[in-house]
């Protein structure tokens, strides 16, 4: 599939469009899109999760796909090893992990992003922080 363009709330980040070409039959393009799995496409913002519990069913059976089943065996006993996705994502440009770095204001799944976080700091070679 081809994106036409950008999220239209990219446009309340400074609307960057590229243009890819020139003239008269230029395209607005950005290149193909792959569509992933489930276990590589978890959409984990507030808001979506609670719009998907209007959905019923459907959103329900979507969303236990992204966990372990009772019989399989878990990396570790919290959330993070009950998780069969690998990629979270947050939709919406107010809210990523990194913009709540109160640790009230953030989700399970944000907590889940500053531990690993902290923990690529703590191997890094250079310093690694956030200016809050």
């Amino acid at each position: 599939a081809d994106l036409q363009s950008l999220h239209a709330g990219a446009d309340e980040l400074g609307g960057f469009r590229p243009n890819h070409g020139t003239g008269s039959g230029s395209s607005n393009k950005l290149g193909a899109v792959c569509i992933l799995p489930p276990r590589y496409d978890f959409c984990v913002s507030y808001p979506a999760l609670v719009a998907g519990l209007d959905r019923g069913q459907d959103f329900l059976d979507e969303l236990a796909v992204q966990f372990m089943q009772p019989s399989e065996e878990r990396t570790s006993p919290d959330l993070a090893g009950a998780l069969r996705a690998r990629v979270f994502h947050w939709t919406g440009p107010r809210r990523k992990p990194w913009l709540h770095y109160l640790p009230l204001a953030r989700t399970a799944f944000d907590s889940m992003w500053w531990t690993a976080h902290d923990n690529f700091c703590a191997q890094a070679s250079y310093p690694c922080s956030f200016q809050c």
